[in-house]
């Protein structure tokens, strides 16, 4: 895929988005719905403070009435959060592997076109990592999508709503999401080499198992079981390495996006105090604005995960993409069999050629009497 890093990412979850159409719009309602409400509880908090908490305080009467319609507003907004939360997740989840699914699909039906020719040019290592480790870093940013989706909805309502209660107080508050977008962007820009690396390593770790596995008889018949235990310690511990790496540069990053909308908080509630008392504002719009950035601590860490979570699913969509955008097919023959019996075989002046251009055995002759498919007759060359 062409482009910058948030463009092909953007390319990469359309992509997705098609692979799960029907559960992609049902993850992405539930986060709409988890958004908006988040919002009108808030709201909600300020106009129950200046009508049913501040009268309350005031008079140190209590109105029954308007304390049950307080409570029945809250619990709605309260089950529609659930309901929207549910939805999100578990069709975020359920999307996501639809969409490695996909991908491993494409990818194994690709191995069975692809000609042998291709197949020993790629170690097994590789193709093993490239239909399992690479499918799911490749459709590891839909376990984020949604949730980051729902903050984007809530941060664009939290912000017409802030402005509308109060404008300075409203501006005040909105001054701090440029502020998490900037230091999401550096945390993405060092995240993605990061990532890159990690997966990369990912695919020899698995490719030097394989390699192990795969030999094990002949590693143990020529005694270099520590030579494979050294290649195998050398290839884990730079995985290590490069893992430690990555949760280095988020223990960086994640403390400042949460630092930054607490401070805001502080921010406002301190200016909101002052307005209050200079009766330029009311209890409730203060109130409404510090809970809309309280409550927007946590969610906005979404969009720094989906943003850190780009690089890597890139890293694993580019590695697939190699094999599904890979040429050549295995030849097949146009001739139709005579029938569905037995068949001779019979091979002349045989002579094996592997990719180094070294010859094998002489010419040997292979006779082969007829025999039912999944049945083997004739003697190997030697």
């Amino acid at each position: 895929m062409p482009g910058g890093a948030l463009r092909r990412g953007a390319a990469l979850i359309w992509r997705g988005v098609l692979d799960s159409r029907r559960t992609s719009a049902l993850a992405a309602l539930g986060a709409g719905l988890y958004g908006v409400s988040t919002v009108a509880s808030g709201w909600l908090l300020g106009r129950i403070t200046d009508t049913v908490v501040v009268p309350a305080l005031t008079t140190g009467h209590a109105d029954t009435g308007r304390l049950w319609a307080a409570g029945g507003l809250l619990l709605l907004v309260g089950v529609l959060t659930a309901v929207g939360v549910a939805l999100r997740r578990i069709y975020a989840g359920w999307a996501a592997f639809e969409v490695q699914a996909a991908h491993r699909l494409r990818v194994t039906r690709q191995y069975l076109r692809l000609p042998m020719s291709w197949h020993r040019r790629h170690p097994t290592g590789q193709l093993l990592s490239n239909a399992n480790a690479d499918a799911e870093a490749a459709a590891g940013v839909f376990f984020v999508f949604p949730w980051a989706l729902g903050v984007a909805v809530m941060l664009v309502v939290a912000a017409v709503a802030m402005i509308a209660v109060d404008p300075l107080l409203g501006l005040a508050g909105v001054a701090v999401l440029p502020l998490v977008v900037l230091a999401n962007g550096i945390y993405r820009r060092r995240m993605a080499p990061a990532a890159a690396q990690a997966q990369r390593l990912r695919a020899e770790v698995a490719d030097v198992a394989h390699e192990s596995f795969e030999a094990a008889l002949l590693v143990k018949s020529l005694g270099t079981a520590d030579v494979e235990e050294a290649r195998f310690a050398d290839r884990t511990a730079a995985l290590r390495d490069a893992n430690i790496a990555m949760g280095r540069i988020r223990s960086v990053f994640d403390p400042v996006v949460e630092l930054l909308p607490s401070a805001a908080t502080l921010g406002v509630v301190a200016l909101g105090a002052w307005r209050v008392r200079a009766g330029l504002a009311v209890t409730g719009d203060v109130v409404t604005i510090a809970y809309l950035l309280t409550v927007m601590t946590m969610p906005v860490r979404a969009i720094g995960f989906l943003l850190g979570e780009i690089p890597r699913s890139l890293v694993g969509y580019d590695r697939i993409a190699r094999v599904i955008d890979a040429t050549g097919a295995q030849a097949s023959g146009r001739a139709a069999l005579p029938g569905d019996g037995a068949l001779d075989l019979r091979l002349e002046d045989v002579t094996v050629t592997v990719p180094a251009r070294l010859r094998g055995a002489r010419p040997e002759d292979l006779d082969g009497p007829g025999h039912r498919p999944g049945h083997r007759a004739g003697a190997s060359p030697g």
